[in-house]
């Protein structure tokens, strides 16, 4: 684990301002606290899309934070019952940067994992060669620390760490494209 630790510490600044992007789950609840255990300045936002379990993962965000002894807010967002993975992330993004001030650095909790599941989705879709890319480490006012990380890395800190999570249920639901290319089609490369 001090190798993952000191992998993560390589990404930020001790002195800067940063904001976690707390949604509630295992990703961002690592990055909470690996981020809480290294930064000086550091406050967590979550995004409530007024969805069936959006108030069960915001209590979830909330727990976490006071368990870490940081600042915590939510926004809401305007989305109706039902809506898309795609507007739901269109929608948290815009609210997460409108929120945030100007010398802060917003962080998600995107992983090694999240990264091959996007290189296949567009790759499905028939992206361009830009689109391959898949998800950068970090662009403009936002990072990723946890990118070169395993989702089995992030769990195993969780674990160890003893850490309040929830898993949200939407994540299983093989209906929706990334959910089947990494419940399914990820599983079935590694196997």
């Amino acid at each position: 684990m001090t190798e993952i630790i000191q992998a993560f510490e390589e990404n930020l600044d001790i002195d800067k301002q940063y904001v976690v992007a707390l949604s509630g789950g295992v990703d961002s609840a690592v990055l909470a606290f690996l981020t809480a255990n290294y930064v000086k300045t550091v406050r967590c936002v979550f995004v409530n899309h007024n969805q069936s379990h959006s108030d069960e993962l915001e209590s979830s965000a909330r727990n976490l934070a006071q368990s870490l002894n940081l600042e915590f807010k939510t926004l809401h967002s305007n989305l109706d019952k039902n809506a898309s993975e795609t507007e739901m992330r269109k929608i948290r993004y815009q609210l997460l940067m409108q929120d945030l001030n100007e010398n802060e650095i917003l962080l998600f909790g995107h992983h090694k994992d999240d990264k091959a599941e996007t290189f296949l989705m567009n790759l499905f879709r028939g992206t361009r060669l830009h689109g391959l890319t898949s998800i950068p480490k970090s662009y403009k006012n936002y990072l990723r620390p946890l990118i070169s990380f395993s989702k089995e890395e992030i769990l195993n800190i969780a674990k160890k760490e003893e850490l309040i999570y929830l898993d949200d249920q939407t994540n299983f639901d093989p209906s929706i494209s990334r959910n089947w290319i990494r419940n399914v089609v990820l599983k079935e490369v590694q196997e």
